[in-house]
């Protein structure tokens, strides 16, 4: 389980649960490409969506005929996989904290009166934020391989990491080392990429999110990355989709002039401003 951001991440990954179509298949036949999850398709041989439990180590699925519950597809199995050892695949949780799931999922999007977070995984992000919140210790209600008669408690360790605070995400101490904690994941995964961040809205927007942090530990990594943009100049001939690539550098290097007015990338800014007209019609 090489991901482990509390509640944001939990609800970050839910949130393809609202395109479950009435079928019950979509989106659990889509087969994602992750390297977080290499363990899982080492394992399945894919890497199919399942609902990622936040902290837990568990992946599920919600299944039409089951609406309140959540189905066990894998555990992870490495030392930092809470639920290893605990919690077994084919399990269904029914609850948390001495509480039944109470709210049905309703599958498929748009729906009139809005919801599709609606349901297991919404409450269990509350019960998850009260575990991490107080002592770490999150009590799962499970049915052992869809037994009902075999209900039992069991007990998986989390990180105790406070709750948020009332002003969230301002003043807001918990916020704060999930930043951090997703900034040094994203610093790591250049460093072991070759120096890359991927293609260029991954680069942006990532590149993005570490200066907005605000935090200096970053100043070099953003500054490195800052000076490939120096000798950059604008083709408006070039062909292709060239204005894709052309927005992400625009907004990025405005972005750092604005903050640092480094003159250095005043040639590369010039150079995009007179060929964005002319580009844009090819």
């Amino acid at each position: 389980m090489k991901i482990s951001l509390p509640l944001l991440l939990l609800c970050l990954s839910f949130q393809n649960a609202t395109s479950i179509m009435p079928s019950g298949e979509h989106p659990w036949n889509v087969t994602l490409k992750s390297e977080e999850d290499a363990e899982m398709q080492k394992a399945l041989g894919s890497i199919p969506f399942f609902l990622n439990l936040g902290p837990t180590g568990i992946r599920a699925k919600i299944e039409q005929e089951n609406p309140k519950h959540l189905v066990v597809k894998y555990v992870f199995q490495d030392k930092d996989s809470p639920a290893k050892g605990i919690v077994q695949i084919d399990d269904i949780i029914v609850g948390a904290n001495g509480e039944k799931f109470k709210t049905a999922h309703r599958f498929g999007r748009n729906l009139p009166d809005g919801g599709g977070w609606d349901g297991p995984m919404m409450e269990l992000a509350g019960h998850l934020e009260d575990s991490q919140g107080k002592d770490g210790k999150l009590e799962l209600i499970i049915w052992p391989k869809g037994v009902q008669t075999d209900e039992k408690v069991v007990t998986v360790q989390l990180k105790v990491v406070g709750r948020f605070a009332e002003t969230f995400p301002y003043d807001c101490k918990r916020s704060e080392v999930m930043l951090e904690e997703l900034c040094d994941f994203m610093v790591d995964k250049y460093k072991a990429s070759g120096n890359s961040l991927g293609r260029p809205h991954n680069h942006t927007h990532q590149l993005l999110a570490i200066m907005a942090s605000g935090n200096p530990k970053y100043n070099r990594f953003i500054k490195e990355n800052i000076s490939k943009y120096y000798d950059k100049r604008y083709d408006p001939y070039g062909g292709g989709f060239q204005m894709w690539n052309w927005g992400f550098d625009s907004v990025v290097m405005g972005e750092y002039y604005l903050l640092h007015k480094d003159r250095k990338l005043l040639p590369a800014i010039k150079s995009l401003t007179e060929a964005m007209p002319l580009g844009c019609h090819m």
